[in-house]
């Protein structure tokens, strides 16, 4: 049986002996892991994604609430255990009550009690923060 033709190209190699397909894949591949791990891991500061409870105007009788809450969104033992925290104003205060909170305080294992304080900072928190278009 006589050998299949060679495509224009695919018997050149680049200086290091592999073909330039692989080589050209390579570089590819590590554009766009570069890529990826700037725009996913892109890390914002603690203070603009949970702003602190002096800074959001709240009435005194509020603050240690505000601050469990805030305590809560940030602590490596409940929300942040898995990822950092999301700026809240990222998200809608719709999509924080209807989609986020009731996923994520399963998985963070949140008391009613924690629920509330968190979704009290988390309201709070929104409404103090200069107006920023949510995503969702």
């Amino acid at each position: 049986m006589a050998p299949l033709p060679r495509l224009s190209g695919a018997g050149r190699r680049a200086g290091n002996g592999e073909p330039f397909r692989s080589n050209w894949r390579k570089r590819l591949i590590c554009m766009f892991a570069a890529a990826s791990t700037y725009v996913g891991c892109h890390m914002v500061p603690l203070d603009v994604a949970a702003p602190p409870v002096e800074n959001l105007g709240a009435s005194p009788a509020r603050v240690a609430q505000l601050e469990t809450g805030r305590l809560i969104f940030t602590s490596s033992h409940k929300c942040a255990r898995c990822h950092r925290p999301k700026p809240i104003v990222d998200y809608s205060p719709e999509y924080w009550t209807h989609s986020i909170m009731p996923r994520m305080a399963k998985k963070a294992k949140l008391s009613d009690v924690e629920e509330q304080y968190l979704m009290a900072y988390i309201m709070t928190a929104h409404k103090a923060i200069p107006n920023r278009k949510s995503t969702r």
